[in-house]
């Protein structure tokens, strides 16, 4: 079937169809005709069943002793004899076991006769057959040829038998079919026209159906299901095969799909080639930052030991800031009290010299006086020379005196002379005690600069040391955000594992498309 067009394979279709059509039309006009059939075969139930009531009810009048057998049985048969029915057409038979007939309905001669061997134009022995079926199985149809009344034809007939036990007669009757067959012919004729009315509209329907899917899938669905699954299969570079113009169809839409396949798929592998590449370079990039990374936390860890040590070391520098700044301090205290001393000893000095300026005057005074003992005592001496003898022993003690004023002239020159040394240099060391104060002033000064400085160096100290705590919490924080950071680049460098194992599955699920470039 599948190597048949799609045309001709609809048309198989419709022919089945068709034949499906007349099969049903006969099916049902069999099946109206089994159904009239079977309402006549009713009927004729119903009629034997009342004439077993009336043969019945005889019977028990001559059992009962109202009448006697032969009596009852007479009245019996006058009672049948007289029935009709299917419009006064219908009528009854009574025969023994022998196929000797009893009564009849219509025919009166043929009552007493043997008729076992009558036969219809097949060749079925009516009489007997239905007399033996009626001994055998109580009751049955039997289908025969018989001669219609008012007509030469024979004409098919249904005759039902029942056997009435009690006498052992056989109750016939029976009806014409040939009105059943002409009503089946009738109806057989009905479904064959309607059913070739109705194929030819579906063929029209068909034909239009054909051309549309025809339109529709742009050519042979067999072809259309190949193309599909050589597109299915991977097979980008196959050549759809379309009509001038056509845009609309499958294949049409199959061609537009099969272009695009290939350049989403050219673009997919462009992609996942990029996408490879650039996985690889995530690897390694994370592999560095992740080298680097490790690195980072040594030299944070070794930073922070450092910064510990740092951290100890300005501590012990501004407790020996804070011990120089108050030894600075007390030396500062110690050289304003030397700066004091200083002071008075250049008071003193100052004292000393004045002093020393004041024997110098006085020894002045003493060297006038001395000198002008001297004038005297030479003026003395002139006058006891003047004198004579009476001036002699006044001329020794003025030489005497003019001795002694020589001597102390002499005496108070060398001790005024001792003086202005010890003047001078008394002048020379109230210089250097000066110079020395100034330089007391200078080293207080300094010594309170630097006890300041020292004090700055303290403060700075401790500044310091809260700022490498500080720093210390920084790195710490700086070691933890490290150590984070490894695990984020651990996690980058899985993941780009991750999208690197998917690239390879990208790539190897694109790979089996053939590209038109690749043939």
């Amino acid at each position: 079937m599948e190597r048949f067009r799609l045309k001709v394979r609809l048309w198989l279709a419709l022919a089945v169809m068709c034949m499906g059509i007349l099969a049903i039309g006969l099916w049902g006009a069999f099946k109206t005709r089994d159904t009239m059939i079977a309402d006549r075969q009713a009927e004729l139930k119903s009629v034997v069943s009342v004439a077993y009531s009336v043969l019945d009810r005889y019977n028990g009048l001559a059992a009962g002793g109202t009448m006697s057998l032969a009596d009852a049985q007479r009245t019996a048969m006058a009672d049948l004899r007289a029935m009709r029915y299917d419009g006064a057409g219908g009528y009854l038979v009574l025969e023994d076991a022998h196929a000797r007939v009893l009564m009849h309905g219509v025919r009166a001669d043929l009552e007493g006769k043997d008729m076992s061997g009558f036969t219809d134009p097949k060749g079925r022995h009516v009489f007997k057959d239905g007399s033996d079926l009626a001994e055998r199985e109580g009751e049955g149809f039997i289908h025969l040829q018989f001669l219609k009344p008012g007509s030469d034809q024979m004409a098919p007939k249904i005759n039902y038998v029942r056997l009435y036990k009690p006498w052992d007669w056989t109750i016939v009757t029976g009806v014409f079919t040939d009105d059943i067959d002409a009503a089946f012919y009738t109806t057989l004729m009905q479904y064959v026209g309607a059913a070739l009315i109705l194929c030819l509209m579906v063929s029209l329907v068909i034909g239009v159906i054909v051309r549309s899917i025809l339109r529709q899938l742009g050519g042979e669905p067999a072809y259309a299901a190949q193309i599909a699954s050589r597109i299915a299969d991977g097979d980008l570079d196959v050549v759809v095969e379309t009509k001038a113009g056509d845009d609309v169809s499958l294949l049409a839409a199959m061609q537009r799909m099969q272009h695009r396949l290939a350049q989403a798929i050219t673009q997919i592998r462009s992609g996942a080639t990029l996408i490879s590449t650039v996985s690889n370079e995530i690897a390694a990039g994370n592999a560095d930052l992740s080298r680097r990374t490790e690195q980072q936390a040594t030299a944070l860890g070794e930073t922070a030991s450092s910064m510990e040590q740092i951290t100890a070391t300005v501590k012990q520098n501004a407790d020996n800031a804070k011990q120089a700044s108050q030894l600075a301090h007390n030396a500062s205290e110690t050289a304003a009290r030397g700066g004091q001393v200083v002071g008075q000893v250049v008071e003193t000095m100052r004292g000393i010299s004045q002093s020393s300026h004041r024997i110098g005057d006085i020894i002045g005074v003493i060297e006038g006086i001395a000198f002008q003992t001297n004038i005297l005592a030479l003026n003395a001496a002139v006058e006891a020379a003047r004198a004579g003898e009476e001036g002699r022993g006044f001329a020794v003690v003025a030489g005497e005196v003019r001795s002694l004023a020589q001597r102390s002239a002499a005496a108070a020159k060398e001790i005024k002379t001792l003086i202005e040394e010890s003047a001078a240099q008394i002048e020379g060391g109230s210089q250097y005690v000066g110079r020395a104060g100034e330089t007391m002033q200078e080293v207080v000064h300094a010594v309170r600069r630097v006890t300041d400085i020292m004090g700055e160096i303290s403060a700075a100290s401790v500044e310091q040391s809260s700022g490498i705590e500080q720093v210390n919490i920084a790195v710490a924080s700086m070691d933890q955000t490290t150590q984070q950071n490894a695990a984020l680049v651990e996690e980058a460098s899985a993941s780009a594992d991750v999208l690197k194992a998917q690239t390879g599955q990208l790539a190897a699920a694109i790979a089996v498309f053939t590209l038109p470039e690749e043939h």
